[in-house]
């Protein structure tokens, strides 16, 4: 009986995993490139009387990439999706498992409204990034677009709205005054340097550290 009841409980997390070797109807809208940044943090040990400090550096790797089969790369860490069903986990959301080379998991949802990435750490949870998509989102993936309505009497297209986009081009010069956004909030940055048509950008307030390289859908002009 004791026998019986032991195996049972090695059963347990064994079926667990086995149930989530392969993903059944991976979401196409979690597939492609994100830009996902996660920052350092300082802890504190203590050994016998004495406090230790120590500084955890952030996540080296920033681009993410998830193709349809399930596989993922994030900088040198490579391996395949886990989906999970975390303590928690909220109804409505499917919960998909990576680690980074220091085999530290994080567990990602997909947010349909800013179709962005959610980072969370693995077990624990508590937030951990946001994975900003790199490059658009795939037609297919996009829900159909309804048919435009027919001019009336010849009505021309007002071409205000070109303008607009011409205006708001992201290109900025090293010192430039911009607003970065990270994890769904807008930050005041400056401008270091410009490379491959991305930005070095350091956050008002804060040190060097935390200086990053970003695309130029993450930027918009600082607004006076």
């Amino acid at each position: 009986m004791k026998t019986r009841m032991m195996i049972s409980i090695l059963l347990i997390p064994l079926c667990y995993l086995l149930s989530n070797a392969q993903i059944k109807n991976l979401p196409t809208t979690i597939t492609g490139s994100w830009d996902v940044w996660i920052p350092g943090a300082v802890t504190y040990h203590q050994k016998s009387d004495a406090t230790y400090q120590r500084y955890e550096p952030s996540v080296a790797m920033r681009t993410l990439k998830i193709n349809n089969k399930g596989s993922f790369e994030w900088g040198n860490s490579k391996g395949s999706l886990q989906e999970v069903r975390p303590w928690y986990a909220e109804d409505s959301k499917r919960y998909f498992r990576i680690q980074d080379l220091s085999k530290n998991t994080y567990d990602l949802w997909y947010k349909e409204s800013t179709d962005e990435l959610i980072l969370l750490f693995g077990e624990v949870g508590g937030h951990a990034a946001t994975g900003t998509r790199i490059g658009k989102r795939k037609i297919e993936d996009a829900k159909p677009k309804e048919n435009p309505k027919p001019l009336i009497n010849d009505q021309k297209v007002n071409s205000k709205p070109k303008e607009k986009e011409s205006q708001n081009s992201n290109t900025y010069q090293v010192n430039d005054k911009v607003e970065v956004i990270w994890s769904s909030t807008w930050y005041q940055a400056t401008v270091l340097e410009v490379k491959d048509g991305k930005y070095l950008i350091r956050y008002d307030g804060w040190g060097k550290l935390y200086d990053e390289w970003v695309y130029p859908d993450r930027i918009r002009r600082k607004k006076t």
